[in-house]
């Protein structure tokens, strides 16, 4: 239920409840505005839980910058002075992984010949 249509059915209850004389025997006014009590409540409880949702992913966005800033610098140093270390093998995996397995640069084919 939108905001629009929210605004139009506490008009409508309220007004039924107003004037009882048009309601119809079988028509619950009172559980609907029990239910309204309720999606009130939910309501306030849906803007935290929406809020703390916010919170969480700004969190992880910041960590996960925080773990991409060192592992990039971690990859830097691993190339500069992995090979010194003895951790080629180590360096040219995270290679792998930290470009995304790109492909190197197809080479021009070679042109044909004129015999053909």
């Amino acid at each position: 239920m939108g905001d629009v249509e929210e605004g139009r059915a506490r008009s409508i209850i309220r007004a039924l409840k107003q004037n009882p004389q048009m309601v119809p025997p079988g028509l619950d006014v009172e559980a609907a505005e029990k239910d309204f009590a309720a999606w009130d409540r939910l309501s306030r409880i849906d803007e935290e839980v929406q809020r703390v949702a916010k919170l969480v992913g700004d969190t992880r966005a910041a960590l996960g910058i925080n773990i991409m800033s060192v592992a990039k610098l971690g990859y830097s140093l691993s190339k500069t002075f992995g090979a010194a270390l003895g951790i080629g093998d180590l360096v040219k995996e995270l290679g792998a992984r930290f470009t995304g397995g790109r492909k190197k640069k197809a080479t021009e084919p070679a042109p044909e010949s004129a015999d053909e």
